[in-house]
């Protein structure tokens, strides 16, 4: 007789008749742990691919609102070097070159903001091409270092986490 059980990761219903009562069994469509009926329960550790990915996006999510948050900044920035809010001293650079730096660094990273924020909410959705949208998001992740300075630094664990992830086969199985 089938014994079938919902996955609590991914909602596929798992034929476990062929299953060892008190043992734990693998999601056959994500391969998270799913508690066998007689089994104690299932160690947190082995929530499998899905919670995985799911961490992953909402961590792009996160770092997408740092790179807008940080265009905030920069937007603030430069409209106060354009009204001359900001001290200029003898030998500093002119600043006008001081504004169109502050009006580059906004664009690249409300761009970029904008491009991992959307990566994330597509992985969370495991829409069709999310794995390789988010995938270059991790690079834009990891790329934001050289481009906004603070919250670069806090991105890049974000981007080398993304792509370590999204490089193992069992989430391109998932996700794909």
């Amino acid at each position: 007789m089938p014994h079938r059980v919902r996955c609590d990761s991914c909602g596929t219903e798992n034929d476990l008749s062929a299953a060892v009562p008190g043992q734990a069994a693998t999601c056959q469509n994500c391969g998270a742990a799913i508690q066998v009926p007689g089994a104690g329960p299932v160690p947190s550790n082995q929530a499998g691919p899905l919670g995985t990915v799911k961490a992953v996006a909402i961590l792009n999510i996160v770092a997408g609102g740092l790179g807008l948050l940080w265009g905030l900044l920069m937007l603030i920035e430069a409209v106060a070097g354009a009204t001359g809010m900001l001290p200029h001293e003898r030998g500093d650079p002119p600043l006008a070159l001081m504004v169109l730096i502050c009006l580059v660094m906004l664009a690249l990273a409300v761009a970029g903001g904008i491009f991992v924020l959307f990566a994330g909410v597509k992985l969370l959705q495991r829409k069709p091409g999310a794995r390789k949208l988010a995938f270059a998001a991790g690079i834009v992740n990891c790329a934001g270092v050289i481009w906004a300075c603070c919250a670069g630094v806090l991105t890049l664990p974000v981007g080398i986490f993304t792509l370590i992830v999204l490089s193992r086969e069992d989430v391109k199985r998932l996700v794909e």
